[in-house]
């Protein structure tokens, strides 16, 4: 995570459970095999069942760059689902 991410972690942790996590196929995440390339869907989508498979949703999501894009997608497109 970087620095300012950190900053919020530590600010929340005492109330809150923070989850921070690598993306797939950026930072410390593999890229699957036969994977070339993402979509945003397929981000928001990889955080959302992130947080189901921990138990976690619903829940409370920060993003900032890219994950912010990320956060709404997933955001508006639950919200259109139902």
């Amino acid at each position: 995570m970087r620095e300012s991410g950190a900053r919020y972690q530590i600010l929340l942790a005492d109330e809150f459970t923070v989850l921070t996590y690598d993306r797939r196929g950026n930072s410390r995440s593999p890229r699957p095999a036969d994977w070339t390339s993402t979509s945003v869907d397929q981000q928001a989508t990889d955080a959302a069942e992130l947080l189901m498979s921990l138990n976690l949703a619903p829940a409370l999501v920060y993003g900032s760059s890219s994950g912010a894009i990320f956060a709404n997608h997933e955001g508006y497109s639950r919200g259109r689902r139902g």
